[in-house]
């Protein structure tokens, strides 16, 4: 993980204009998740139509989900212009709002 935040910092000097980071999801049919599902880091009644694209997915891993949240955020955050951030959070639909 630390090698690609560090990647992705590189290719920032060199004008990579945003980036964004997702933690891996396993879909049925895919080899990661026949691995994840033998060797229990998917729980046995996982549906995959359930998917949060936003969360870490697997369990018992080395790196617990919270953390690889955090990880992923931090990268977020430390890889991107403020001005991109902001865009980014233009782009939010405030609930409290009315039409």
């Amino acid at each position: 993980m630390q090698t690609t935040i560090e990647f992705v910092k590189k290719m920032k000097d060199y004008g990579l204009d945003h980036s964004n980071f997702y933690c891996i999801m396993p879909v049925p049919g895919t080899p990661i998740y026949d691995y994840a599902i033998k060797n229990g880091h998917l729980p046995t009644n996982y549906n995959p139509d359930s998917f949060q694209w936003t969360r870490a997915n697997l369990r018992n891993i080395l790196v617990p989900q919270d953390e690889l949240e955090l990880i992923r955020d931090k990268a977020w955050n430390d890889c991107n212009s403020d001005s991109f951030k902001e865009s980014r959070r233009k782009w939010v639909v405030n609930s409290n709002t009315t039409s």
